[in-house]
């Protein structure tokens, strides 16, 4: 890895974000191309042939220095610590390893995201980050029945976007995707509304202030 120009490399490390609990997708893909750029992609996919001394100790560095401290702990051991294609091995197994105790983690973190009116950004971040972790530990479940399962947590005043769903011609709309949709336009619009009314204030602040 000595080898790569030393601008693109940093340009690569620095793109690579800190592994939590919730971005492991867009991580792996990162990663990945580091190194896919050093040339050790197969090596470290396959977990052979051994790196040669300097490549493991560099990769080590890197990979250790992007991961969170609450993820480190539940990854990171004596064994592994020094050994790039043991931490890879081990960040694989926590993070995609189909193991029923894995999968049961995984579904549980999903069926444990709540819904809450005053943030509803959160709500779909934390959603659609559960459902992509769900299929990679090989949980499949039908669209439709996240789908219902994610309606369900949603109280009665979205009643408005629960039907639109749930009538929807065909079932076509019965979607995670088709929800996300909803609710980021319904949170779009209250931002508008906000906006307005905060102009509104201002203007009659003005007014009743001359």
């Amino acid at each position: 890895m000595d080898q790569i120009n030393a601008t693109i490399l940093k340009t690569t490390i620095e793109a690579i974000p800190v592994l939590n609990e919730e971005n492991f997708s867009s991580w792996r893909t990162r990663i990945t191309a580091l190194f896919k750029l050093g040339g050790l992609k197969d090596s470290m996919i396959n977990g052979k042939p051994a790196l040669e001394d300097e490549d493991n100790s560099i990769l080590c560095a890197i990979i250790l220095a992007k991961i969170s401290q609450a993820t480190h702990s539940n990854i990171i051991n004596s064994e592994n610590e020094d050994d790039a294609q043991g931490l890879w091995k081990a960040i694989l197994k926590r993070f995609i390893s189909s193991e029923p105790s894995n999968r049961a983690r995984v579904y549980n973190a999903f069926a444990n995201v709540t819904f809450d009116s005053s943030n509803i950004e959160k709500f779909i971040t934390e959603a659609r980050s559960s459902i992509v972790k769900l299929k990679d530990v090989g949980v499949e479940l039908p669209e439709d029945i996240i789908t219902y399962d994610l309606l369900r947590r949603l109280p009665a005043s979205f009643d408005n976007i629960k039907q639109a769903i749930t009538h929807s011609q065909n079932g076509d709309d019965i979607k995670p995707s088709k929800l996300f949709d909803h609710l980021e336009i319904h949170l779009n619009e209250l931002k508008v509304l906000s906006t307005k009314n905060g102009s509104t204030g201002a203007t009659m602040f003005t007014k009743e202030d001359t």
